[in-house]
């Protein structure tokens, strides 16, 4: 590692360590950090700007998912809680059982797929701040006020844009390499706790499985999935990640870490044009690629316990990263389960523990919010 990236890292650390112990966000929420073990499973069906969507949530292995109810065959289909052990989540009124990747792996309709819908996972104030007046499962729908949108060369308020680190000051791992895990069980000894979040993709027979330990440090991942080039970003200080294909227009993206943030949200540069994307807008924000909006590519959060549960063999980002990291530390203290930010927001929402862990459907300028504890058995 380059000295020069260490003492930039550290000196963020420091940062994050002195701004723990100033509370941004008074008065103290309210809401909750639902604790890793608490038994909540369920599937909703709800509709939500106009779309017909179906949303699974399993507590004990910390994963939340969001498809349309419309298949890739055209059928609209009701669903309800797989009578099957996980990764089964859903039966549907015909019939078939659907995995936790949304494919059809039994039944009639075996083979067909579920759409997935614009979603992510994240703490509460990552979408609150980024969607004021988020409207919240169970509620009636809010407004929303869109203040993004306010500048002809930026697609945010650049003054809203604040300098956690500089340029490749936390390096982004270009070529990534992985270790074959076969044989997990549940009990089973592993490299990762139970409760350790990962960020898995469904590859043919095997899945791909990106520890939030090491995505920590590193923010971004260039990789190749199924033949597709992309780019897999995870922002330590907002919970969420994302994966895009690195494929726009006619060029090959790759991506790194730009040290900006908005709302506490990785703001990725690509060094093919220097132009500025931000993960949660899903969108260039700044430069030649301005307006530019990646396709999502399929990624579903779950904790090792669930890994071990998906009985498929399993390429796992490897420590081997070529640099020097504590991958077995977390870097940031106590930050996931205190209410304090590192940076200002541009919107505060008390409804919920900032830090609580949630899903968001965003279609266009508008999100809804389910919590675990809107599921039950």
């Amino acid at each position: 590692m380059q000295a020069k990236n260490r003492i930039q890292y550290l000196l963020l650390i420091s940062v994050i360590i002195i701004g723990s112990c100033s509370k941004i966000n008074q008065p103290e929420p309210s809401g909750n950090l639902l604790p890793p073990q608490t038994s909540l499973t369920g599937v909703i069906q709800d509709d939500f700007e106009g779309q017909s969507i179906v949303i699974y949530a399993n507590s004990r292995y910390q994963t939340m998912v969001a498809f349309s109810r419309i298949a890739e065959s055209g059928k609209t289909l009701d669903f309800h809680l797989s009578p099957n052990n996980f990764p089964f989540i859903f039966e549907d009124n015909e019939g078939t059982q659907w995995d936790i990747f949304g494919l059809a792996i039994s039944g009639p309709g075996t083979g067909d797929k579920l759409i997935p819908v614009s979603y992510q996972v994240g703490f509460w104030f990552s979408f609150s701040s980024f969607f004021p007046k988020v409207t919240m499962y169970g509620e009636a729908l809010n407004e929303r006020l869109d203040t993004r949108f306010n500048s002809s060369e930026w697609l945010i308020n650049p003054d809203d844009i604040k300098q956690g680190a500089s340029r490749d000051g936390i390096p982004s791992i270009n070529n990534p390499e992985f270790d074959l895990v076969v044989d997990l069980f549940d009990g089973s000894d592993g490299p990762y706790e139970d409760n350790e979040l990962m960020v898995v993709i469904q590859e043919e027979a095997s899945v791909k499985v990106f520890p939030h330990a090491i995505l920590n440090w590193h923010e971004i991942v260039n990789d190749t999935i199924n033949g597709v080039n992309v780019a897999l970003s995870y922002c330590p200080l907002t919970g969420t990640s994302s994966i895009w294909n690195s494929q726009i227009g006619s060029q090959t993206l790759d991506f790194g870490v730009s040290g900006l943030l908005y709302n506490n949200n990785l703001i990725l540069y690509d060094r093919n044009t220097e132009s500025l994307w931000s993960q949660i807008i899903n969108q260039s924000i700044n430069g030649s690629l301005k307006n530019n909006i990646p396709k999502r590519e399929n990624s579903v959060e779950m904790n090792w316990r669930g890994v071990k549960q998906l009985h498929k063999p399993t390429l796992l980002l490897s420590k081997n990263t070529g640099f020097s990291r504590r991958y077995d530390l977390y870097p940031y203290g106590d930050y996931r389960a205190n209410s304090n930010l590192l940076f200002s927001i541009t919107y505060t929402d008390d409804r919920l523990h900032p830090k609580e862990r949630v899903l968001a459907v965003m279609i266009g300028d508008k999100a809804k919010v389910y919590q675990f504890e809107d599921f039950t058995n």
